[in-house]
């Protein structure tokens, strides 16, 4: 079947004039070109981008070729042959190339661009519009450009604006360097007198280089800047006026005097190390508890040692970051206090020698002078020319005492031997007088490297999981300062072995589930040292920060029964093997942290409850007992004064109520109970000729909590009577002095009358 090139799925109908009408009916698949339009371009920005968008067809079968030539379709066509015309929709202003199109968008948001075919139709040539689509393009408004930092070219080196005063007359400013953030179009950096550099989409920077330009004069002109402003647009301008503009500033600096470096090692003694520092090419030692400041000439064409004093005085003065601590709690408790000795917060020393190394001076100073802290330190002179100079140095550490380093119980530090039962106990600290300085990098016992928690900086406790053998333990601590120097400190405690256990005891017998109360005891078998056991969580919790002397006993498992203390009762639910347990916790520290400390189960057997069942009833009437409706009272004189109800043996006790009369139990191992009851009489003991009847006694069976709901017990308990007259059927006499008796029948029995 060949298609039709339609827009729909259609239904033919064919009818033919004949002797008889034909008709054909039918459903036909009809199709018409179909193109996409695919986005060549990646990101698609409005205003500032270029994009490239090409339609591709994507129904191809027996239609009409698809042409964006109008001449060649002009030659005609159908849909189902011949050529058809392509034609953008949406594209005034864009650059069209056959079956693409390219331009800059100007707006952002949803674009609609599309397309229209046509056929021309007969001689006439009629344009007949196929297809027409549109597709949305969403173009990203542009964002503006940001300039993150500039760098000039001064000689052979790259400076970033900041950090890029030229103190050297012979480096001459070359080159400029915009650093902006990345953008998806191309960036356009310009600097009048300077010249321009275009940043491609997605770098973040481009160089303007020019020919070299003199900063000033090492006589005439020792400070001074050159200014330039520097704009940033899109590569087609788009922001015009309203551009990304900056202020750029090349200054120099030619003072005669050049501060190189101030060295200061101060360290614990049993810590000290030798520091080494270079001065031009020429390696020069730092003592412990020493300093080392050094000069150089400011540029290499000066002769002499004018520039250089003959001694230095140097101002120090305490940071106040990171600050004097005020010391050190934890859970409540006063680790460490403030430093007292740490009380002057400024002071100038003056250099005891002066040497010269290399064509440089080396000025030293005697660090003991200053106490402990984190200084900042400022040098100031004016050398014989007159020229003053002036240098900041941060970020300096006096240091000639080691941290602390303690382990504490309950607030209160620990000497060799001391003596502990759980981890928790114990808090592990260290201070070096300021805050937040020191802090725990690692712990070994008996010399294996172990995990600790750290609640806050200079304070580390050790968790449970972490085993110590019982005895002498070795501890050692090591601490590391914000510097990165690491300290350490061995200690020996003794861990005391700490015994908690209980026993479970069955109170009550045979275990039966859901009918049979069970009582159960705990038993404490072993004692603590640590803490007396208490069933009341406040009194374990305590009122201060730190261990109350009582630890908190729970119960675990057997959920469904009563606590009371150390025992349990009441009726379980579970049977089989059902595990009841206990935990015993501790509370540590001002946040009196739950830990469990012992714990442990017993395994009790669980019988399932035994359905009852019935055996016999008995109803005692006169003086004997009827089972089961058995038998029929015949005596009008007896009476009835108890029921008996017999089960199958089960094990729990059961109990018979029988209505209005009462009830009784049949205990575990036992089969059977009576109920006695206040005698009565069956019928009319003074009847009239003939009387009898039936009496029964509605009974149940269950356990005493009544558990059994379809399974219980719901009987009668039946009893009857029957009481009748006598009368005289014949009277026979047997008068014969001696011989054979006289015999006669009577209601078919033979009677022999003697």
């Amino acid at each position: 079947m060949s298609y039709l090139k339609a827009a729909a799925l259609t239904t033919l109908m064919f009818s033919f004039s004949a002797i008889a009408i034909t008709t054909i009916k039918g459903t036909m698949n009809v199709y018409k070109p179909e193109f996409v339009i695919e986005n060549k371009s990646g990101t698609l920005i409005s205003n500032v981008r270029n994009f490239k968008l090409e339609a591709r067809q994507t129904v191809i079968d027996d239609y009409c070729t698809v042409t964006t030539d109008n001449n060649l379709a002009l030659q005609g066509g159908t849909l189902s042959a011949g050529y058809c015309l392509f034609e953008w929709n949406n594209t005034a202003g864009y650059s069209i190339d056959g079956f693409k199109v390219e331009g800059v968008a100007s707006n952002s948001g949803p674009n609609s661009i599309g397309y229209s075919i046509y056929y021309y139709s007969g001689s006439a040539k009629a344009k007949k519009l196929v297809d027409t689509k549109n597709f949305i393009f969403n173009f990203a408004a542009p964002v503006k450009p940001t300039v993150q930092r500039y760098s000039v070219k001064l000689g052979n080196s790259w400076k970033s604006v900041g950090s890029h005063t030229n103190y050297n007359p012979a480096n001459k400013f070359s080159a400029v360097r915009v650093n902006v953030d990345a953008r998806n179009y191309s960036q356009k950096v310009s600097i009048p007198s300077l010249g321009s550099c275009t940043v491609v989409s997605g770098a973040t920077s481009c160089d303007i280089s020019f020919s070299e330009i003199k900063l000033g004069d090492a006589i005439s002109n020792k400070v001074g800047s050159l200014s330039y402003q520097v704009s940033v647009d899109s590569s087609n301008s788009y922001w015009g006026v309203s551009n990304t503009k900056h202020a750029l500033t090349v200054p120099w600096n030619y003072q005669p005097t050049k501060i190189d470096l101030f060295e200061v090692n101060s360290m614990p003694a049993s810590y000290a190390t030798t520091k080494t520092i270079n001065v031009n090419s020429k390696s020069i030692q730092v003592s412990n508890n020493t300093a080392k400041l050094v000069l150089n000439k400011p540029s290499s064409e000066i002769v002499g040692d004018w520039w250089a004093p003959s001694e230095l005085n140097v101002k120090f003065s305490r940071n106040s970051q990171p600050s004097i601590s005020s010391g050190i709690t934890y859970s409540g408790n006063v680790l460490y206090t403030k430093d007292g000795s740490l009380v002057t917060a400024n002071k100038t020393i003056t250099s005891t020698k002066r040497e010269s190394v290399n064509g440089a001076y080396v000025y030293t100073f005697d660090m003991t002078q200053i106490e402990d802290g984190y200084y900042g330190a400022s040098v100031a002179f004016t050398n014989s020319s007159g020229i003053p100079s002036n240098q900041n140095f941060n970020g300096l550490r006096i240091n000639k005492t080691a941290p602390k380093i303690d382990i504490f119980k309950s607030g209160v530090k620990q000497n060799n031997s001391s003596n502990f039962a759980y981890n928790q106990e114990l808090v592990i600290s260290t201070f070096n007088s300021f805050t937040d300085d020191v802090d725990l990098v690692s712990i070994q016992i008996n010399s294996s490297n172990v995990a600790f928690n750290k609640p806050k900086i200079g304070v580390a406790t050790i968790p449970d999981t972490v085993i110590f053998k019982n005895g002498l333990n070795t501890i050692k601590v090591t601490v590391k300062d914000t510097l990165g120097h690491l300290y350490s400190r061995t200690i020996t405690l003794n861990k005391v072995q700490d015994e908690i256990e209980f026993k479970i005891n069955n109170l009550g017998g045979r275990l039966v589930s859901h009918v049979k109360e069970s009582s159960f005891e705990a038993v404490q078998t072993k004692f603590s040292g640590f803490c007396d056991i208490v069933t009341n969580e406040a009194v374990a919790i305590g009122t201060n920060n730190n261990v109350s002397g009582k630890c908190y006993f729970e119960w675990v498992g057997m959920d469904e029964l009563d606590r009371d203390n150390f025992s349990l009762k009441g009726r379980l639910r579970m049977s089989g093997v059902v595990p009841v347990g206990y935990k015993v916790y501790a509370y540590f520290g001002a946040e009196k942290e739950k830990t469990l400390i012992k714990s442990g189960t017993t395994s009790f057997n669980v019988e399932a409850p035994i359905a009852p069942e019935l055996t016999k009833y008995s109803i005692y009437v006169g003086n004997k007992w009827i089972d089961n409706n058995s038998d029929v009272n015949h005596d009008p004189n007896a009476q009835v004064k108890a029921i008996s109800i017999t089960t199958k043996p089960v094990n729990y006790s059961q109990q018979v109520i029988v209505d209005n009369l009462g009830s009784c139990l049949i205990n575990a191992g036992s089969t059977s109970c009576t109920i006695n009851i206040t005698p009565y009489f069956l019928g009319n003991k003074n009847y009239i000729g003939y009387e009898d009847g039936i009496v029964s006694h509605q009974f149940k069976v269950n356990s005493i909590n009544k558990y059994f709901t379809d399974k219980e017990i719901n009987s009668q308990a039946i009893v009857s009577w029957e009481y009748a007259y006598s009368r005289v059927e014949q009277v026979k006499v047997n008068a014969r002095a001696s011989g054979l008796p006289l015999s006669f029948g009577l209601l078919g029995a033979s009677i022999d009358v003697e």
